[in-house]
């Protein structure tokens, strides 16, 4: 995972900012996701972006938001998350 994310940080790199994007993170109720943010939140390219999760367990959704807010909050990054249990809402079309 930490690989993609150093992809996407070295796409943007050149633009300084990723201000407006949307990631969607679909099986975000894994353990994996919890490794993601603490890689997302190493790159400042990162600030002000929409992290939609995805994942069929509202449950887990919830518990997942609730730590990626604290993150935020702390850190002050102002990125907005956003929580789905279908992968049709979250995807641009």
């Amino acid at each position: 995972m930490a690989h993609i994310l150093k992809f996407i940080h070295y796409f943007y790199k050149r633009r300084n900012t990723m201000k407006g994007k949307k990631i969607v993170l679909i099986g975000s109720g894994s353990q994996f996701t919890e490794f993601y943010l603490q890689e997302l939140f190493k790159y400042p390219e990162f600030k002000g972006i929409t992290l939609a999760f995805v994942d069929r367990k509202p449950d887990r959704l919830e518990v997942v938001k609730g730590i990626a807010d604290k993150i935020n909050d702390a850190l002050k990054w102002e990125i907005n998350f956003e929580g789905y249990s279908d992968r049709r809402e979250a995807l641009p079309d």
